[in-house]
């Protein structure tokens, strides 16, 4: 993850707004005694959080400015760059192989009927695990970061300060986190495959004709579980409110007249409630407000129909005519479902760090027929070791686009043993899924 500058510690960021420069020098040079970080009016970097409640420089504006005033310890998760102008977030959990867990089950039968008749079953069925682990959620860039009150009961005297320089000093302002302590997301599939095939072949009692006959059904489901994912909502709760979800009563007033209209409650939404506001561990009671289990399923289902006839038609002079033709059906239909956190109507997704998932699905399917013949044109003949063309046509009639034809004409030039020449014509179609 080198580069990503969203940070366990949490960060101020001051779109539009930003605060004043003589302020935060004033913080950093005579309280921090750091380094002063900005020449311009305003300072368009971003504030970090430390555990002691001071403030540290990050993404710095452009020009020779640095990480002042970092006093967390640095960890594989939180490091200075090289450049010493931002902090980096690293995950030290990557796998390099998934986790996987695969049962087999495969069965065929062969019975020949007759000497010249033969049927056959095949059946398989596959059941496998995957389980993957995925970096902490990063509530950070224009998609996915969060905004947080100038009310919130765990901001610093520093940072309240700094909020108040800016040109609106009530207004909101971004935040961006790594909430690493919340620990690794972890993602499992469930795959559960089966497979069935049924079909006989035999002889035509006409030259060298023969038959094959089949029919399959399949199916594959899947069950993507993620576990560890954190609810924007209840993030945003706990930081719009007033005591950080820790529970109290407060007087409350008018937001007109300003006259007080009484004490109000406010429930305990977890034990103690959560400061975001640095590198704080998160309690088990927050957790359990704030972590979410999403499943999505996906079901895909498919039928094949085919027989077919082959063999030798009847003899040109340079060889024997043969030809092959059939008829085939096939359908492919699929069903996926998210779960309701990631497509909440009016508000889309709840999981913070991913986008709206939309249930979809539907089926497709073709019946088909084809025939194609291979045509002996000459044989050791001046120029002409042999000469063959090779004619196809297909005709499919699509459920999504209706009927559509494909064709083929090929010729095979053989001049001699080492030299052969091939050229042809052909129209496909490939109708959408």
């Amino acid at each position: 993850q080198n580069g990503t500058a969203t940070l366990d510690s949490g960060a101020m960021l001051f779109p539009g707004n930003a605060p004043s420069a003589a302020v935060v020098n004033n913080l950093f040079r005579n309280i921090y005694g750091a380094n002063p970080i900005t020449g311009s009016a305003t300072y368009t970097g971003q504030l970090g959080f430390n555990l002691d409640g001071t403030l540290f420089s990050h993404v710095t504006p452009v020009g020779n400015y640095f990480v002042e005033n970092f006093r967390d310890p640095e960890t594989d998760t939180q490091y200075i760059a090289g450049s010493r102008k931002q902090l980096n977030f690293g995950w030290p959990n990557s796998q390099v192989v998934n986790t996987n867990e695969r049962i087999t089950v495969f069965s065929k039968l062969d019975y020949d009927v007759t000497d010249n008749t033969s049927v056959f079953a095949q059946a398989t069925f596959t059941t496998y695990d995957a389980l993957t682990y995925f970096n902490p959620t990063l509530a950070s860039g224009a998609a996915y970061a969060l905004s947080a009150p100038v009310t919130n009961p765990f901001l610093s005297p520093d940072a309240r300060l700094i909020l108040a320089s800016r040109r609106d000093p009530n207004a909101d302002f971004t935040f961006q986190k790594a909430f690493t302590a919340a620990g690794d997301r972890l993602q499992t599939n469930t795959y559960d495959v089966y497979q069935i095939v049924l079909g006989a072949n035999g002889v035509v009692p006409y030259r060298d004709w023969t038959w094959d006959v089949f029919a399959s059904v399949g199916q594959t489901k899947t069950n993507n579980i993620q576990h560890g994912a954190l609810s924007k909502s209840a993030v945003v709760k706990l930081l719009y409110d007033p005591f950080g979800g820790a529970g109290g009563s407060r007087l409350e007033y008018d937001p007109v007249s300003g006259a007080p209209v009484g004490m109000v409650a406010y429930p305990v939404l977890c034990a103690g409630g959560a400061n975001f506001f640095g590198n704080h561990p998160i309690s088990d009671s927050c957790m359990d407000f704030i972590s979410r289990r999403t499943s999505n399923t996906n079901d895909m289902k498919q039928r094949v129909a085919e027989v077919n006839f082959q063999g030798g038609l009847f003899n040109l002079p340079a060889g024997e005519v043969r030809v092959a033709t059939g008829l085939g059906y096939r359908y492919n239909a699929f069903q996926y479902n998210s779960d309701e956190l990631y497509n909440i109507p009016g508000v889309g997704s709840d999981i913070l760090g991913y986008s709206v998932l939309r249930p979809s699905g539907g089926n497709t399917s073709v019946s088909e027929i084809y025939f194609e013949a291979l045509v002996p044109l000459l044989k050791d003949a001046p120029m002409a070791r042999e000469v063959n063309m090779n004619l196809g046509y297909r005709y499919s009639d699509y459920s999504s686009v209706g009927g559509v034809s494909a064709y083929k004409v090929d010729v095979d030039w053989s001049i001699i043993d080492a030299l052969r020449l091939r050229g042809g014509y052909n129209r496909s179609v490939r109708a959408p899924s």
